[in-house]
């Protein structure tokens, strides 16, 4: 695969409040979106909040025209960068229903012989998690859960490459840890750019 040319950022539940918590969580993918287009990166943004129809996320007859439009900007992107922060120890139910909708059967995987195969093995996606709690309990099961719920849902049903992160202690997050993360992952995007195979990256 050649190097990264587009990606999509979609995020959930991301806030501009004024406290430290929440400025933090919006500025890191601001930062995020940025990087990606200081490095010249082509960009399309998707906030699941915002940008997305209410009948999205409802049960209704004329929702397929939404759910091929946004299945066309995900078979673009080289690159699915999503950023959310967990909250109850989940992932986003936008997000959730997002993935159940766009990964679909005959776009993003088929069936053959009982076994699933995944239609975009050169793709790749990037879990991007904001949570409160202390590292020591991301790095045990919890974590692992989360980790390992991605690699499913991206692997069986896309066929895609996945890479996971989660933040801890963002309820005490301090600036300089936040400014931390952000040139962390500035300098992974400029590596996107600089002549280097996304799935080595992965």
């Amino acid at each position: 695969m050649n190097k990264v040319a587009r990606v999509l950022i979609v995020t959930s539940n991301l806030s501009s409040a004024s406290d430290m918590r929440e400025k933090g969580m919006a500025n890191l993918a601001k930062s995020i979106l940025e990087s990606c287009q200081a490095a010249d990166l082509n960009v399309d943004l998707l906030n699941l909040d915002s940008d997305v129809p209410e009948n999205f996320f409802q049960e209704v007859n004329n929702r397929d025209s939404i759910v091929i439009e946004y299945q066309i900007r995900f078979q673009r992107a080289d690159l699915i960068i999503f950023i959310y922060p967990i909250k109850l120890g989940q992932v986003p139910s936008k997000i959730k229903y997002f993935l159940e909708l766009i990964l679909a059967r005959g776009f993003s995987y088929n069936i053959m012989r009982n076994q699933i195969e995944g239609l975009f093995p050169d793709k790749a996606m990037w879990s991007i998690a904001i949570t409160d709690l202390p590292a020591w309990k991301v790095n045990t099961v919890w974590g692992n859960g989360h980790t390992n719920w991605w690699k499913r849902i991206v692997r069986e049903y896309s066929g895609s490459k996945i890479k996971t992160w989660i933040l801890p202690n963002w309820r005490s997050i301090s600036e300089d840890k936040i400014i931390s993360w952000q040139v962390k992952f500035s300098k992974i995007i400029t590596d996107l750019n600089n002549n280097q195979n996304l799935l080595e990256l992965i």
